[in-house]
């Protein structure tokens, strides 16, 4: 079982498979034999012949040195398509992220048992850095009406799931949501929370902090507002550099 702050390995892919599946491709592939290879062969000969030791050697070298910008000419043949895509590529919109993020969630995180509290949720899939992973999605009520649901929540013995997103806009997780609810807090996380208006509406959303490996926890730090006393929350995420209470 590795540590909360470390990161597994992944099962499905290692090095040892990679090597079985034939290794990583040359960077020009196969290539035939060349004809002026054989070109040169004649020629060094036919000077030989002549007794012309100096022109055989000189022929060599010309040979040697059109073989060689013949295999650069090649490897920049194939790295040309290449070159094109990246120019014609473009950086995405958040608008595009968010419905690239929606598509991709049920493949990317699944809940389940966390060793730092309760549920979490966890990388189903290896995730790149600075990827928009999830989003927390959930009803937008005002500061006010929040804490009235959050009192009566109570009452009820209910678990409450709610992010301030703003100072004016709280997101309600607790009767319809997503699995993003059960994102633990951990003082070294994976993941950071970021609010975005598009189109009018607010969304607040996770991106990858770091590169995320397949069956990793996600965490994001909850910043909790500084108490004193007994209202301190204890924190169990057992990173290094864990503050000791959420609060």
């Amino acid at each position: 079982v590795h540590q909360l702050w470390q990161i597994p390995e992944s099962k499905c892919y290692t090095a040892a498979a990679a090597g079985s599946r034939g290794g990583t491709p040359s960077l020009g592939g196969s290539r035939a034999s060349t004809p002026p290879a054989a070109a040169t062969a004649e020629a060094t000969t036919a000077a030989v012949a002549g007794g012309t030791a100096a022109a055989a050697a000189a022929v060599l070298l010309a040979g040697d040195q059109q073989q060689q910008q013949d295999e650069v000419g090649k490897q920049l043949v194939t790295l040309q398509p290449e070159k094109q895509e990246k120019k014609g590529s473009r950086t995405q919109t958040f608008r595009e992220k968010l419905r690239a993020c929606q598509a991709l969630e049920p493949k990317r995180i699944t809940f389940g048992k966390s060793g730092i509290h309760g549920w979490g949720i966890f990388a189903r899939a290896d995730i790149p850095q600075d990827t928009m992973v999830t989003e927390f999605r959930g009803q937008l009520v005002r500061c006010i009406l929040a804490d009235v649901r959050e009192h009566r929540y109570r009452k009820e013995h209910r678990d409450c799931y709610m992010f301030h997103a703003t100072d004016e806009t709280v997101i309600d997780n607790t009767r319809g949501g997503n699995y993003a609810r059960f994102c633990n807090h951990c003082c070294y996380p994976c993941l950071y929370a970021k609010p975005l208006e598009l189109g009018g509406e607010l969304h607040l959303c996770f991106f990858a902090r770091t590169a995320i490996k397949m069956g990793q926890e996600l965490t994001f730090d909850y910043r909790f507002k500084e108490e004193e006393g007994d209202d301190k929350i204890l924190c169990q995420c057992g990173a290094p550099n864990c503050k000791g209470t959420l609060n």
